[in-house]
């Protein structure tokens, strides 16, 4: 065998153990998460009706309010890899806390796929079925946040059908649709966007998700609605 042999065959082995690893641990990641919405009927036993609802994906699932908005009436019903449609399937769940508010942040991994393409009147239909599955008191929409592509040199593979020329079109169908529903809608992208659109580099791990500086800017932004009984929507 030629070097140039032994050298193909080495790059080619460590290729299909990558791929393989990406396989098993997207499979692991998944049951984790999902047996994960077992657990909430359990906590929700502990729950008072009435409190404040965080729902969605792993941008709501990271995201630390209880320790931000030191409230114990605040209720993190993230899950980490989930599309809307996941959230739609486990909203009896949610509406059974029957909150004072939701706050709903969903629909980046809907696009992050790479299977049909989602259209965004599609996508923004989708999560503004669950924003009013609510009885709530004040129901929220928060808008898709925006990536950073060039964060590291794997950020586009993480991202990859999630760019922000996409999160910004779904989140203009959103702000509309919110609007005709009575839903409340809040721009968040641009809170946290540089000059050119992109998720700002101090305020995030990979591209995609959050950092505590991240939260620390949404929270700002939020702590008004969370906190206050008289609320009005940010205009996206």
């Amino acid at each position: 065998m030629s070097a140039l042999e032994i050298v193909l065959t080495a790059v080619l082995s460590v290729l299909v153990v990558v791929v393989l690893l990406v396989i098993v641990g997207k499979r692991l990641f998944r049951k984790l998460f999902t047996e994960k919405s077992l657990d909430f009927p359990i906590l929700d036993e502990f729950a008072e009706p009435g409190g404040i609802l965080f729902l969605g994906d792993s941008l709501t699932d990271f995201y630390p309010v209880q320790e931000f908005f030191r409230r114990p009436d605040v209720y993190n019903r993230g899950i980490a890899g989930d599309t809307t449609e996941d959230v739609i399937r486990r909203l009896d769940e949610a509406v059974d806390l029957a909150p004072d508010k939701v706050f709903v942040q969903i629909g980046v991994n809907d696009l992050i796929g790479w299977g049909r393409k989602v259209k965004p009147e599609e996508l923004a239909l989708r999560i503004v079925v669950i924003g009013e599955s609510f009885f709530s008191r004040e129901q929220y929409v928060l808008s898709l946040y925006p990536v950073n592509r060039r964060k590291t040199l794997f950020s586009g593979l993480i991202c990859r059908g999630a760019t922000n020329a996409r999160i910004q079109a779904v989140n203009r169908v959103l702000a509309e649709r919110c609007e005709e529903s009575g839903l409340i809608f809040l721009d968040l992208y641009s809170h946290l966007a540089d000059q050119n659109g992109n998720l700002k580099a101090e305020y995030t791990v990979e591209g995609l998700h959050l950092n505590v500086q991240g939260y620390r800017e949404i929270t700002h932004v939020l702590a008004p609605y969370v906190n206050s009984d008289k609320t009005e929507a940010v205009k996206p």
